[in-house]
């Protein structure tokens, strides 16, 4: 699987990069496929913490918030090879936005996978969108 992260700060698309894929996100999409898992991945999560990312991480470093994706297919290579994940978040207070992560539940999901990102500043009243694409 590899994954590709488009965030976008007030309409403006500030960082394009790809992601890790967990050790976790791998397992829990095998169970999923095979009909043995439940939750699936509907939930996106940023945050500023800017360890590096590895496959062995289970969650971000230091969460803020998350939110509820919406879910559709697009084609990269077959027809709907590629599933993409979208969320938006609206601030009401300063941070430095450096993580972003796709999760299974908004409390104690499985962390599909991590990106850390150069910083992305926000204040009151920002919106950041992030867009998320996965292809097995």
């Amino acid at each position: 699987m590899e994954g590709k992260v488009v965030i976008i700060k007030n309409g403006e698309v500030v960082n394009i990069d790809h992601n890790i894929i967990t050790f976790g996100g791998i397992t829990h999409s095998v169970e999923l496929i095979n009909g043995n898992g439940s939750g699936v991945f509907k939930w996106m999560a940023v945050g500023t913490g800017s360890t590096a990312p590895s496959s062995s991480q289970t969650g971000l470093v230091t969460q803020i918030d998350i939110v509820g994706t919406t879910n559709t297919e697009s084609t990269t290579v077959s027809s709907d090879d590629t599933a993409v994940f979208q969320a938006t978040f609206s601030f009401t207070t300063t941070y430095v936005l450096r993580e972003a992560g796709l999760f299974s539940s908004s409390s104690a999901g499985v962390m599909l996978a991590r990106r850390v990102f150069a910083g992305v500043s926000v204040v009151n009243g920002d919106s950041v969108s992030v867009i998320w694409s996965v292809r097995l």
